[in-house]
């Protein structure tokens, strides 16, 4: 009987973890895996404000997920400084290490541009210049933030330091 409860006690524990490892935070930075409308409320009766294509990218502008007509939704932040509902599943989040239900996880997170772009030292607001950048920049930690007094800085690593990028100039890659 000891052991029994001992083993439910283990598999809880397991199951709190796997749970914590895929739950999104605010201001988690995340790829639209699949063209999809934007819409004013958490719910399909909700006007969509608008359409967005596949590898778009979103930021999450808190950690609630709504419940509606049997969707998980989010409130989402765009680099256009558009807010809206995005349908769970239709949104891959870029982590490290875990898997959101429905989506998919990679190796690394990064930014990149197919012209170059500027990083800076401060985020609120993006001011002083810090590198001039091409190509892929790797985020800094497992997970690309974008900082809540301004979601469309990204954090990102730059040669060992910490730096922000405007995300109206980059997109979150999966690898």
């Amino acid at each position: 009987m000891i052991i029994k409860k001992w083993l439910i006690g283990v598999i809880a524990a397991l199951a709190v973890n796997a749970f914590a490892i895929q739950a999104l935070a605010a201001n988690d930075v995340m790829d639209l895996k699949e063209g999809r409308n934007v819409r004013s409320g958490p719910g399909l009766s909700y006007t969509a404000i608008k359409s967005l294509s596949t590898g778009s990218d979103v930021v999450t502008v808190d950690d609630n997920e709504t419940v509606k007509d049997s969707y998980g939704w989010w409130y989402t932040y765009y680099p256009d400084s558009t807010y809206g509902y995005s349908k769970k599943g239709y949104i891959a989040a870029v982590v490290y290490g875990g898997d959101v239900p429905g989506e998919y996880t990679q190796s690394a997170t990064a930014v990149t541009s197919s012209s170059s772009y500027i990083s800076y030292t401060q985020a609120c607001p993006l001011s002083s210049s810090y590198k001039t950048h091409t190509g892929t920049v790797y985020a800094t930690g497992s997970t690309l933030k974008a900082s809540s007094c301004n979601p469309r800085a990204w954090q990102i690593d730059a040669m060992g330091n910490p730096a922000y990028v405007d995300g109206m100039k980059v997109n979150a890659i999966k690898k």
